[in-house]
């Protein structure tokens, strides 16, 4: 988990009435929108760029390693929602199945 993460959830953790299960819930939640909007929703990049304004028509996404797909950046970006859904659903205790579509 990053640093952000970490504050985010020990954050949440301290406030008295929060759960852990609940904690780790808002984290991935929190997580997961922040990152929604600001890798595929916002256009532009947030630094000055030499592109002669290419990017502001391109996400945080798509201006990732040129658009060049399947490298370790992406996969780190793709795997950490994934890492973090996990330990959600470690941490709240959901049990076997409850996930799946019957």
């Amino acid at each position: 988990m990053s640093q952000h993460h970490a504050v985010l959830h020990l954050s949440l953790l301290s406030i008295p009435f929060i759960s852990t299960s609940t904690a780790w819930t808002l984290t991935n939640l929190i997580h997961s929108l922040f990152h929604l909007v600001f890798l595929h929703i916002l256009k532009g990049s947030i630094w000055d760029t030499q592109d002669q304004g290419r990017s502001r028509e391109l996400t945080q996404w798509e201006q990732i390693d040129s658009g060049v797909q399947f490298t370790s950046t992406r996969k780190f970006f793709t795997a950490a929602p994934v890492i973090m859904f996990l330990l959600t659903t470690f941490y709240t205790k959901v049990p076997n199945g409850a996930l799946s579509t019957k």
